[in-house]
């Protein structure tokens, strides 16, 4: 007697505890149960993405830029089809500034950071810039001789989080006034916390414009929710090279 195939839709991720019995036509039964673990599609697509960023930080130990640029368009595109518009680039800027610090954010990504005066009397003391991210990694710049008469220029790509975090700082004093601490989040995918030596400054966090593709964590917009595929597909193309990769997304 052949076997019917046995289907079943469950209506909400978990985790589920499955029995199948199997009885033949002369009456014998048997009984087996498996745990089984259903995932959301964001649930998936976070597997999806540690796996690319574990494959990014392999490419950029060994130096393998053309193999890195085509994970960085991989993990690009993945972000992409959770409805995000422009991964990693800041929609907005919030700042939680330190004591007597004025924080101004232009824009969506340039905060201007002022510093009042109880500051003037440590600035000299100071030898470092760091950037704490909230992953707990930290980017230390050294201060250039001279500091705070002499400005500050960093126009740097920060390796953190598996991505090249692009940041423009510059700091100076404006005249005989407060020092001015300007900070450009270009391309940031954490948040992270300004700090001269280890004395905070500020702390800037972010968020991303959603476009409305999902109607919630498991359901797609009927109207726009086709894109997602779209997405999905170019992040499985991207990193096309000689080593195979295997990036399992969710398609619908």
């Amino acid at each position: 007697m052949e076997a019917a195939p046995v289907e079943h839709v469950f209506a909400a991720p978990g985790a589920y505890e499955v029995t199948v019995t199997v009885t033949d036509d002369d009456g014998g039964a048997s009984t087996a149960s498996l745990p089984i673990v259903v995932l959301a599609p964001g649930d998936l697509k976070d597997g999806a993405i540690a796996r690319i960023k574990a494959l990014k930080e392999l490419a950029h130990d060994r130096g393998d830029w053309r193999f890195l640029h085509s994970l960085d368009q991989a993990e690009f595109r993945v972000w992409k089809s959770l409805g995000y518009k422009h991964p990693f680039r800041p929609d907005a800027t919030d700042v939680a500034a330190a004591a007597d610090v004025d924080a101004r954010v232009h824009g969506h990504d340039h905060v201007d950071l002022t510093l009042g005066p109880t500051w003037d009397s440590r600035l000299d003391g100071y030898g470092t810039l760091v950037l704490t991210w909230s992953n707990g990694e930290a980017s230390v710049v050294d201060l250039p001789d001279g500091w705070p008469s002499k400005g500050l220029h960093v126009h740097e790509r920060f390796w953190v989080d598996a991505w090249w975090q692009d940041l423009h700082i510059d700091a100076k004093r404006e005249g005989k006034k407060a020092v001015v601490l300007r900070v450009h989040a270009h391309d940031a995918s954490l948040p992270f916390t300004v700090s001269f030596d280890g004395d905070p400054v500020a702390s800037l966090s972010f968020t991303y414009e959603i476009r409305p593709w999902w109607v919630d964590a498991t359901h797609l917009d009927p109207k726009d929710g086709h894109h997602v595929f779209s997405e999905e597909k170019k992040a499985v193309k991207k990193p096309s090279r000689k080593v195979w990769v295997k990036i399992v997304l969710p398609f619908w």
